[in-house]
């Protein structure tokens, strides 16, 4: 029998709906999408755990090549260190050999001998440090490379040694131009000093020749050759004095790098 035309329809039952999450817990579905993010949070964290080895590697491998390149600089100046010595030795004894004469007061008879060892004490002989190395070190960041904080201390040490000898070698130059535009000028003939110099030979210590023949000082005032001499005086004393501080730096620049080549397996 069927509902009249203008009958209302009855209501349809509700249609169960299921839970997502419960029926992925029940079905066992989300373990697979677990796997995976625990696969994608591993790779990322291998990753960035490779990418800082990796730049260990290439931070040890560059301290090396620095540390290398620093060991042979300062072998470089142990060399320095051992000719600025002897040269120091040899204007040390010249300017000795002038006192003697000062003080023997026979500066004017002798004076071909005035006119050599002026001009090997106006020579200056200075201790240059080959610090190219350790100059990257300090302005490129370089030293944060540096693992071994006893090697960092040495080399602090020793760059501390070379400033102070920089420090008395431009003092000391002060006082070899004070004698230069002084009494040096006044007492001595130009012609002679130009004739007993030989600019083109390399070697400092045969440069200067005896004067050949007679010849005179230019100015022999008392006030003159008491500037000098006192000129003189100063300069031995700075001499000295450097030359201990250039010694120091030399032993210092050897325990340094003996330090490094047992520290990094050099040879």
């Amino acid at each position: 029998m069927g509902l009249p035309a203008d009958a209302a329809l009855p209501p349809l039952p509700p249609i169960p709906m299921a839970d997502p999450v419960l029926s992925a817990t029940e079905s066992g579905s989300w373990r697979p999408y677990l796997r995976e993010f625990a696969m994608l949070f591993l790779a990322i964290s291998l990753g960035f755990v490779v990418d800082n080895y990796r730049e260990y590697l290439s931070d040890r491998e560059r301290e090396r090549v620095l540390m290398r390149q620093v060991m042979d600089d300062l072998r470089a100046d142990i060399a320095n260190a051992d000719s600025n010595l002897v040269m120091r030795d040899w204007r040390a004894a010249k300017m000795d050999s002038l006192l003697d004469l000062h003080d023997a007061g026979i500066a004017r008879e002798r004076a071909g001998d005035v006119y050599y060892f002026s001009m090997a004490v106006r020579q200056t002989y200075q201790f240059t440090p080959h610090g190219g190395a350790f100059s990257q070190l300090e302005n490129g960041g370089g030293l944060q490379l540096i693992t071994k904080p006893e090697v960092l201390s040495a080399l602090q040490g020793y760059r501390a040694a070379v400033q102070w000898l920089m420090t008395m070698q431009a003092l000391e130059t002060d006082q070899i131009q004070r004698y230069r535009n002084g009494p040096f000028l006044r007492m001595l003939d130009p012609a002679v000093l130009r004739r007993i110099t030989h600019t083109e030979i390399q070697d400092l210590s045969r440069r200067i020749v005896r004067p050949e023949g007679p010849v005179q000082l230019v100015d022999l005032s008392a006030g003159t050759m008491n500037e000098y001499f006192a000129l003189v005086l100063n300069m031995s004393a700075f001499n000295g004095t450097c030359r201990r501080i250039v010694g120091d730096v030399g032993q210092h620049a050897e325990r340094v790098a003996q330090l490094i080549a047992t520290t990094y397996g050099f040879e």
